[in-house]
């Protein structure tokens, strides 16, 4: 009950090469390592006088010197009055554990920044395209046909720049914080946008197109670029 050591099975002292004689008491303190052990110290003490559960994580020397992170990890077993009767302790090796964390949290570092340095790059050839599609969407000269494709042209860039941006939501999907962009528009303009998409595919495998667009009501509280979205993926499967 006083926290000194009096059993060590065999594995613990096969994995520090030391004896229960060097280990009991309070000898364990030297396997552990010299920066670990106030902590660990100060932790123990804390669950002696309180009896709270006990529970570290540190490094301790191996037998063939290699540093490894064990959890430690004793609860209080208690008499019928309810007072410490003693401590039972267990020592898990989580260092392999320890180190694919560590892998993982740095490979999502290193994709965050590839995807927003990818999206910078995708999205710059975009702005000339813009500018060009804008031009002639807005110049008088053309036929209304020609100008009606600079539209297209236009409004599906914007929607590509878009799903760009998206490259760089799939950390904020993860965390279930997709950011949306909710106004007021026409659900018969979105799905016209989303038919513009597909109808080459549509021509090239001869399909029957019926459009009927009577709806009286066909305002939508929404992101529209989310709306396009779903009625393009819709119409792209009904395609296939």
């Amino acid at each position: 009950a006083n926290g000194e050591i009096d059993y060590f099975n065999r594995q613990w002292m096969e994995f520090t090469g030391m004896s229960f004689e060097q280990m009991k008491g309070w000898g364990w303190q030297q396997f552990i390592h010299p920066d670990d052990v106030a902590d660990n110290l100060q932790q123990w003490r804390q669950s002696l006088q309180t009896g709270e559960p006990f529970e570290f994580e540190h490094r301790v020397s191996r037998h063939d010197g290699e540093d490894r992170g064990p959890l430690s990890s004793a609860p209080a077993m208690r008499d019928a009055k309810d007072r410490v009767a003693m401590w039972i302790g267990s020592n898990t090796d989580i260092e392999e554990l320890r180190q694919a964390k560590e892998e993982a949290e740095r490979a999502s570092k290193a994709k965050d920044k590839f995807l927003a340095a990818l999206s910078h790059e995708l999205r710059t050839p975009l702005t000339p395209v813009l500018m060009v599609a804008a031009a002639g969407r807005d110049e008088e000269r053309f036929a209304p046909d020609v100008r009606a494709q600079f539209s297209m042209i236009q409004r599906n860039v914007e929607l590509e720049a878009r799903l760009i941006d998206d490259l760089l939501d799939i950390t904020r999907i993860t965390h279930g914080k997709l950011r949306l962009h909710p106004q007021n528009c026409d659900g018969h303009s979105l799905l016209q946008s989303a038919l513009e998409i597909v109808q080459d595919d549509v021509a090239n495998k001869q399909l029957t197109l019926e459009v009927d667009l009577a709806a009286e009501r066909s305002q939508l509280s929404g992101d529209p670029a989310r709306i396009e979205q779903v009625l393009w993926n819709l119409l792209k499967n009904a395609v296939k």
